[in-house]
């Protein structure tokens, strides 16, 4: 699963630096097999045997590397545990496609006040990342994802071969929920999207 994250994990957690579950206003997905259901985001994914489903463990060494491979300090690295709810993380075992759902306490952090300033923040804070590869930024625009209507940018690395997009929407008062998927293009890209189901 390491292997699928690189770049999509340092760009997710720089996105969630401006901005512990069970907090109100936010209540995590729960995972049932293979079959995720967030009620709060009011969608469910229902995964084939080819999908591995990060432990909490894992999430917590992931966010750790990457925090890490950002040069955060410990006292950074603190404050992004605190007001993050790291929901879930999902990836293929035979594609270079990684899924990542958090929340963030806009109290604890930014208090953006809505999500084009938060998508906005996050264009700030990832212009002043050195990466390694280049990568541009699309600018925000409508999408709807498992029935509910986000704000979204997209970031394209390279030569396109790359793509990660971020979709951001409130969450009551406190919250704003946030779904990376970075993909091998944007036809996989698209194809994640449709496993997003309206929950019934």
């Amino acid at each position: 699963m390491k292997k699928h994250i690189a770049l999509w994990l340092l760009l997710a957690l720089c996105a969630a630096l401006f901005g512990a579950c069970g907090e109100p206003g936010y209540t995590a997905g729960v995972w049932e097999g293979k079959t995720y259901t967030n009620q709060t985001l009011g969608f469910q994914l229902e995964l084939d045997d080819n999908w591995l489903v990060a432990t909490a463990q894992e999430m917590e060494e992931l966010n750790e590397n990457g925090a890490t491979a950002m040069g955060l300090s410990e006292e950074q690295k603190k404050q992004l545990r605190e007001k993050t709810v790291y929901d879930t993380i999902f990836t293929p075992k035979n594609a270079d496609v990684t899924v990542q759902i958090t929340a963030e306490n806009l109290k604890k952090s930014s208090g953006a006040a809505d999500e084009d300033s938060y998508l906005n923040s996050a264009k700030a804070q990832l212009s002043l990342m050195q990466a390694k590869e280049t990568y541009e930024i699309s600018d925000i625009f409508d999408v709807t994802l498992g029935g509910r209507a986000y704000r979204a940018m997209e970031i394209v690395v390279g030569d396109g071969d790359k793509v990660q997009r971020i979709y951001v929407s409130r969450v009551g008062d406190d919250y704003m929920s946030v779904i990376n998927i970075a993909a091998s293009g944007d036809h996989v890209l698209q194809e994640v999207e449709e496993l997003f189901q309206p929950l019934s």
